[in-house]
Formats: C-alpha cells, structure tokens, sequence
C-alpha cells in the first residue's frame, strides 16, 4: 500500500485531535489532514485537548510540544497514564529539539516526534502508521 494511500484504513471514521496554540499553523495542520478525509477536532493547548480526551472518541492526537496551560509533554503524560486513553497515539509537530525532551517523550510513548516545518509525505506516513495499526489493517 502506498504511504499516502488511506482507503484501507477507512479514514472517514478517524477522528484525529490536532492540538496547536498558533491558529494559522493549526489551520495548515488541520486542512492537510480534512484534505485526505479525516474528521478533525480542535483545541489551542494542551489542557482543552485533555478535556476533549477524556469525553470524546479520538484516534489520534497531533500535539505541539510548547504551549500554554499545558504542554505537549503533560498532555501526552495525562493520555498515556490514564487506562481509558492510554491506547490513544500521540504525534508531536513542534520546533522543539531538546534531546532529553525526545528522550522522555518515548519512554512514554511518543509515536513520532516531527519538527516543524514538516515534510508531507512523512507526516502522512507516521498518521497512515498510527491509525493503522489501531484499526488492524
């Protein structure tokens, strides 16, 4: 199957959260995804986007790392020790590159950590990879 190939996936059922404190690069993020038939949430940091975790159905979550409230490392804490949420995988989009950072991020399991800006093909692989391997194709 090709990266950029979401068919088998059924991507129409795909409720992906893309957390981003910047509105114009939450657009960006948000009409890439919207473009290849994905449903989209919004939440501009990391506390609104716990919130909207623990009371909705969401596949994925796409995460800055810095933002107000709460940051991309706690939101991705908060999903990853809770039983109901842990499943959830979690992206980071940033221009973060603190490497103790990176390294703390996937013992907590961190799928894919990205730098902005980032590259389409690879995003849309690590997404395809993601939801993927939650739906068993």
């Amino acid at each position: 199957m090709d990266i950029l190939d979401f068919k088998q996936i059924k991507v129409m059922d795909k409720n992906i959260l893309v957390v981003e404190d910047f509105k114009s690069i939450q657009d960006v993020i948000c009409r890439t995804l919207e473009k290849h038939g994905f449903l989209i949430s919004r939440a501009d940091d990391g506390a609104e986007a716990w919130e909207m975790v623990q009371k909705g159905i969401i596949d994925l979550v796409v995460t800055d790392f810095n933002m107000p409230n709460m940051n991309g490392m706690e939101l991705l804490k908060a999903i990853k020790g809770n039983m109901a949420t842990a499943h959830i995988p979690v992206i980071f989009v940033t221009t973060e590159s603190d490497l103790q950072a990176k390294k703390e991020a996937k013992r907590y399991g961190l799928l894919a950590w990205m730098n902005k800006p980032y590259n389409l093909v690879n995003f849309l692989g690590h997404i395809h990879h993601a939801l993927r391997d939650r739906s068993g194709n």
